[in-house]
């Protein structure tokens, strides 16, 4: 899964923690509770159903929920898929129904890439099927991408806790991702602050008559700006900078 460092500074970065999960007419109790447990187990919080088959609420969802009552307790239940995501920017549908399908098509890896590009405001949601039909053609003209799971081509079937945990474990990497990569991001100097950087050394060097030849300013004005660029200094290093040459000349005259 490819993060780009830079997603980690991003203010539109959504917070992959708030993405609802909606089982669809799902048929086993155990299974709602499984998933709701995989959901807490990477983060996650907000469980929709759609007609569920047993009914809802449900004493074997409780029971295999293991530590998620939480989840269960706050499970919101629809009649249809099309008011499951009314609320929804962004749906995507995990099904193996990919003839004839418009819909762009995403590994769990690939989604969650796809979900960095969004816009913090958006609710997304990731829809499951039934256990053992999946989601019908209907159910699809609601997504806006297909979601599917690459495993071995032999025996590729999965049930529906370990689809929830495998892709809920993509978005809690991912979400980790983003936030040790906005921990540990220092704020660069902005093109203002290089500039000042640069008129405090051309003040210190005009002090020391640096300039014998006045033709030597602006070349090397111009490597100045390559070489701090390429450096990439941080807003502190650019302070330290101003320190170092002010200890160095005793100038600390050089902005006026």
């Amino acid at each position: 899964m490819a993060l780009k460092a830079q997603l980690g500074v991003r203010s539109n970065v959504p917070d992959y923690l708030k993405t609802t999960i909606i089982l669809v007419r799902s048929q086993l109790g155990e299974n709602i509770g499984m998933a709701a447990r995989a959901m807490k187990n990477c983060g996650l919080s907000d469980l929709r159903l759609v007609d569920p088959r047993d009914g809802w609420p449900n004493s074997q969802a409780d029971r295999a929920s293991s530590g998620a009552m939480d989840i269960i307790e706050n499970t919101k239940i629809y009649k249809t898929m099309a008011d499951a995501v009314a609320d929804m920017n962004t749906v995507y549908a995990t099904t193996t129904r990919l003839r004839d399908n418009l819909l762009p098509v995403f590994e769990p890896s690939t989604m969650v890439d796809d979900i960095a590009k969004r816009h913090e405001e958006e609710n997304i949601a990731i829809v499951f099927g039934p256990e053992r039909t999946g989601l019908t053609a209907e159910d699809l003209t609601h997504a806006d991408g297909i979601l599917t799971i690459p495993l071995n081509p032999d025996y590729s079937s999965l049930n529906l806790a370990q689809a929830v945990l495998m892709v809920s474990y993509h978005l809690w990497v991912s979400s980790q991702s983003i936030k040790k990569a906005r921990k540990e991001c220092v704020p660069r100097a902005d093109k203002a602050e290089l500039e000042t950087l640069i008129k405090h050394f051309l003040a210190d060097l005009d002090q020391t008559s640096f300039f014998s030849n006045p033709n030597m300013r602006e070349p090397l004005v111009t490597d100045l700006r390559h070489i701090f660029q390429r450096m990439g200094l941080s807003k502190r290093e650019a302070q330290m900078w101003h320190g170092m040459l002010t200890a160095l000349t005793g100038n600390k005259d050089w902005s006026n």
